[in-house]
């Protein structure tokens, strides 16, 4: 799923669908992390539950630092992939 969106972001330069695709990668790490340590001490839990904040922190981070590169960069021009938002 994290590769097709992240490929559709990329195609429509979408930063709502570039953020989508990060959420589903985290939460994809997070799931693999979490059963990882499902079985382990609790200082392995609380080590695991900081990485997953971490990770949450990173890609958000990543994501509105993305928005404020193309909100200071060139003005968007209407093109091609635009098309179907014409009234």
């Amino acid at each position: 799923m994290f590769l097709a969106v992240f490929a559709a972001g990329l195609w429509a330069d979408s930063s709502a669908l570039l953020a989508d695709s990060a959420d589903n990668l985290g939460d994809a790490l997070v799931y693999v992390i979490s059963l990882y340590v499902a079985y382990r001490s609790l200082r392995w839990r609380a080590g695991a539950a900081f990485i997953k904040g971490l990770v949450q922190l990173a890609f958000g981070l990543g994501i509105i630092i993305g928005v404020v590169i193309k909100m200071l960069g060139q003005p968007n021009r209407l093109g091609s992939r635009s098309w179907p938002s014409l009234p």
